[in-house]
């Protein structure tokens, strides 16, 4: 069983989370003068966010993210691979409650607020054993039943007027 568990350890890995907030300030079709006011506007709220504002309230009012603004900008839990690579570096880099400077991405400029970091754990030993022995059971048994119908089919091509005799 432990070598079972050993050989599919990644089946019983979770993988690194991230719970987080953020607050974007769309440059999708802005002109190059437009796209540094917004920037000097990120500037600004990163620096009232760090200084102690409340994160969510500056999601809710400055946010352009109209599907998570009016959650104060949460993002809920993802994993890597479900955000654009700029923004999923940034936040899988900082630490719990943690402000980022202001992230460029296809969408525009985000700050981002690390809630809460949830490392990737492994399931121990003891809580799969169950699901291991069983899994096992039935691979071994799926085996037998797999090599006792090839002996009883080969039987047959042997000798098939005795089938009466090789189904007892």
């Amino acid at each position: 069983l432990r070598n079972e568990y050993a050989a599919s350890i990644d089946n019983y890995r979770s993988p690194e989370q991230v719970h987080a907030r953020h607050i974007l300030l769309a440059t999708d079709g802005k002109s190059d003068a437009d796209k540094r006011a917004i920037r000097a506007r990120a500037e600004e709220l990163v620096k009232q966010a760090r200084a102690g504002a409340d994160f969510a309230e500056l999601a809710r009012k400055y946010s352009e993210d109209a599907g998570n603004a009016p959650n104060g900008g949460d993002l809920g839990t993802f994993g890597r691979g479900q955000m654009v690579p700029e923004f999923e570096r940034a936040a899988f880099a900082m630490k719990d409650g943690e402000i980022s400077d202001v992230v460029t991405t296809q969408f525009g400029y985000h700050i981002i607020k690390v809630e809460k970091k949830i490392p990737s754990v492994v399931t121990p030993f003891e809580a799969v054993r169950a699901e291991l022995e069983r899994g096992l059971r039935e691979s071994k048994l799926a085996e037998a039943m797999r090599q006792t119908s090839e002996q009883l089919r080969a039987e047959l091509l042997k000798n098939p007027a005795g089938a009466a005799d090789i189904a007892q």
